[in-house]
């Protein structure tokens, strides 16, 4: 769905194409707005750096940032928002702050983590009892956090390959060619597990793994350094030829 930066100038409303409509540059029609809890400056990155269809986020979505201070402002520089489509708070509190600041409720908060709703529980009952439409979005790391989200009810879903096809299947999605191809990419991909018996090169990864896990999931810079380190640690065990099963699933 989206690809690196790189602007297109059109004089036709790009959400045209997109949503099948005529706006015009108009978002008036875009009467509700979400609250999404994530990292403020992941989520700037993010839409500075990156395409929906060719398009920048910037150009399709119109985003606020809220602060613990009660401050609200556009969360890029290319921005100058009004009424957001999208208000970026980095924690629950400031969702539920921010909720009770404007006159209408939003129609999603959106919870990136367990991290953001497991250490303010009183605000996510909060929110919950207004009627407000909660989605939360986790990983495996994520599992031990989840009893929670069952206590309140909850329900789940598990992406891997077959529900995925199901519930968006490839022809369905001409209009979103990046998603497309990215979707196809992850539907078609055989993973190619290599055990590894040297023990020297076990315990180095456990004590790369180990040390990542000490760091906030929202640093991207350390993520992607813990994935390189990875990376060469078993390329050069490859090399070795010390492999003693290859198993392909």
């Amino acid at each position: 769905m989206v690809k690196s930066k790189k602007i297109l100038e059109s004089k036709e409303d790009p959400l045209n194409e997109i949503l099948n409509i005529k706006a015009n540059y108009d978002r008036s029609f875009l009467r509700n707005y979400i609250l999404s809890v994530t990292g403020i400056e992941k989520t700037t990155r993010f839409i500075e750096k990156y395409l929906i269809n060719g398009t920048s986020i910037e150009q399709l979505v119109d985003y606020k940032k809220f602060n613990s201070l009660g401050h609200s402002q556009s969360l890029s520089e290319h921005q100058k928002v009004s009424k957001p489509s999208s208000v970026i708070v980095s924690h629950l509190v400031l969702a539920q702050n921010y909720s009770e600041s404007v006159e209408k409720n939003p129609a999603l908060v959106l919870i990136d983590g367990s991290i953001k709703y497991s250490k303010d529980l009183q605000e996510l009952d909060s929110i919950i009892r207004k009627g407000i439409k909660t989605l939360v979005v986790v990983d495996s790391t994520d599992i031990n956090q989840l009893n929670f989200l069952k206590e309140r009810d909850y329900l789940f879903w598990f992406w891997d390959k077959d529900n995925l096809n199901q519930v968006l299947p490839i022809e369905d999605l001409e209009g979103f060619f990046d998603f497309n191809k990215k979707l196809v990419n992850y539907l078609e991909t055989k993973i190619e597990i290599n055990e590894c018996v040297d023990l020297q090169i076990s315990l180095i990864v456990e004590s790369v793994l180990e040390f990542a896990s000490k760091f906030n999931r929202d640093n991207s810079s350390l993520i992607e350094i813990k994935i390189k380190l990875i990376y060469l640690l078993l390329s050069t065990y490859n090399y070795t030829d010390h492999i003693s099963k290859s198993i392909l699933i």
